[in-house]
Formats: C-alpha cells, sequence, structure tokens
C-alpha cells in the first residue's frame, strides 16, 4: 500500500462563477470607496450636526447608485426657510463614474485571459447577474424617508457601467471579437456571401 501523499488537484472555478466573483467584488469596491469618501465628510462634521454614521451610509448608497445612472426618488419635507422638494433627480457625476467603469475594464481583461474562444459570454452573463444582485441590494439598504431608488432600476440601469467596462477590457485582451463571441465575422460573411 502506498502512504506517500498526493497533492490534491483543485478543480478549475467556472467562468460563470469567477466572472459573479469578479464583479460582485467590483460592484462592492467600488460601493466601499463612496463610503469612505462620505463617511470621511461625516466624521469630520461635513453633514449637519444631526446626521448620524447611518444616514451618511444611506446617502453614500443613493450616490453609488447615481454614479451609475439610477433615478433617485427625494420626498424631502419643508424645513425651517427651505420648501419642500419632491419628484426624481436624474444626476450622473461622470467623474465618479469612472471608477467602477475601470474596475469593470479590470475585470474584463482577467475574464477574457480565463476564457477560452467563444467563452466569453459565461463570465460575462455571471458577471452582469451579480453586478444587478448588489445594485438592487444597494437599493434597498439605502431607502429612507427621504430618498429611495427602485429596486428594479437599481438592478438594470448599472448594467451598462458594467457591460462597458467588461467588454471593452475583454475587447482590448483577446484584440478579436472572434476570440470574444467565437465566430469570426469576416470568415462568417465571406462563407455566405453571393461571390
Amino acid at each position: 500500500m502506498n502512504t506517500t501523499a498526493h497533492p490534491k488537484r483543485s478543480l478549475p472555478m467556472p467562468l460563470w462563477l469567477q466572472g459573479s466573483v469578479e464583479l460582485a467584488l467590483v460592484a462592492l469596491a467600488s460601493y466601499l470607496t463612496v463610503v469612505l469618501l462620505l463617511v470621511a465628510v461625516w466624521y469630520t462634521n461635513g453633514f449637519n450636526s444631526s446626521g448620524t454614521l447611518a444616514g451618511a451610509v444611506s446617502v453614500a448608497g443613493h450616490l453609488w447608485l447615481l454614479v451609475h445612472g439610477v433615478p433617485l426618488n427625494m420626498n424631502i419635507p419643508e424645513q425651517g426657510v427651505f420648501s419642500a422638494v419632491t419628484g426624481t433627480m436624474s444626476l450622473v457625476p461622470l467623474g465618479l463614474t469612472l471608477i467602477p467603469l475601470a474596475l469593470c475594464y479590470r475585470s474584463g481583461r482577467r475574464l477574457a485571459r480565463a476564457s477560452y474562444e467563444g467563452q466569453f459570454w459565461q463570465p460575462l452573463a455571471g458577471g452582469l447577474l451579480a453586478y444587478a444582485v448588489v445594485g438592487a441590494g444597494v437599493s434597498l439598504l439605502s431607502t429612507n424617508d427621504f430618498f429611495s431608488t427602485s429596486p428594479v432600476l437599481a438592478a438594470l440601469v448599472p448594467l451598462w457601467v458594467a457591460a462597458l467596462g467588461i467588454i471593452s477590457g475583454g475587447y482590448a485582451e483577446s484584440r478579436s471579437l472572434a476570440a470574444m463571441i467565437g465566430v469570426n465575422a469576416a470568415e462568417w460573411v465571406k462563407k455566405f456571401s453571393q461571390y
């Protein structure tokens, strides 16, 4: 009987799972960046003296969703000399949008390196699903009496940033659309051309 220990072979992570983990981490990293910025403002008493840490984190969640283009519903009652504010705000601070876009670009490059030809759609689909779940979660956790966002819009609207970053990063790494989707368009046109 052979008593020597053999190292265990680890199974490779499925591409859809790798994309899910990668994009969930990207979403959380960009969210935590915004949270840290607003917690720093709160800590230095940048908000009014009655502001709480939970309020700062809630505002950070709404700002993270605004960064991705999710409209914010406001229902602020009259306060002192300020009149009541109700309605929907759509403001995309493009400077902050570069943070998740750059992180998604980096993830797209990593996922393209991990994919074989024609399999890039698997980590893309898994990653976008994870990004949508994080977006809906941030919407649900950030809702308060004055500000709210639709969880459905919070799940769907941020996908443009994630998809743009992943696809451009994947293309930059593979340098070929055929490697990403598995179809060589030039060969396909040549095969079905009337000439």
